[in-house]
């Protein structure tokens, strides 16, 4: 008898996604099950819910923490954008100790966009030496999804992305600590024509 490698066939959400949040987290969800098995299926990003960013279990208790993560375009929240004329402004929401509440302390964040047939990092950018000056809840973004006019939205395009399926995901940095928050990742649908890479 041999032994043969089962070859695992690509999961193809093209047929479960419609315009709207709903069935892309779905869609999302099992194909992030597929590649990781996982106790609890992950939850797709919101806006800051303050009850919920008290109640959320961390192994920080001091320093800045992920509450969610949004993808905005010039129409408000959304998973699908077109490639063209569709704003993108990635947002991640945060939340700080104590600590951290008007004081001296900086820290960086890392949005990153990640191709999810081919795992690879398309958006990689850092903002660094921020500072907690909004109070414990507060939203950090890039991208501008308000112009002044059209012309002046990034679009998918603009961020170099091409149609397909992406997570958007974050790395927040502080000294020496680096809070990667798996479960605060959401993917986002680019639709559009190729640009040819």
């Amino acid at each position: 008898m041999s032994k043969r490698k089962r070859e695992q066939k690509p999961f193809d959400v093209g047929d479960f996604i419609r315009p709207g949040g709903q069935a892309l987290d779905t869609a999302v969800n099992s194909l992030l099950e597929a590649r990781e098995p996982s106790s609890s299926p992950q939850p797709s990003g919101q806006p800051v819910d303050k009850k919920r960013a008290q109640l959320t279990p961390t192994s920080q208790s001091v320093g800045i923490r992920v509450v969610g993560l949004r993808a905005l375009s010039h129409n408000g929240e959304q998973s699908v954008f077109q490639l063209h004329t569709d704003a993108l402004k990635l947002v991640i929401d945060l939340a700080a100790s104590d600590e951290w509440l008007n004081s001296a302390l900086r820290f960086d964040a890392d949005f990153q966009l990640v191709d999810m047939l081919s795992g690879r990092v398309r958006l990689d950018v850092w903002s660094r030496q921020l500072g907690v000056q909004w109070g414990r809840f507060f939203w950090i973004a890039l991208g501008n999804n308000s112009g002044p006019d059209p012309r002046h939205f990034t679009t998918p395009a603009v961020w170099g992305l091409d149609p397909g399926l992406y997570i958007f995901r974050c790395l927040i940095e502080f000294g020496s600590t680096v809070v990667h928050s798996p479960v605060h990742q959401i993917a986002i649908r680019v639709s559009g024509s190729y640009t040819g890479r």
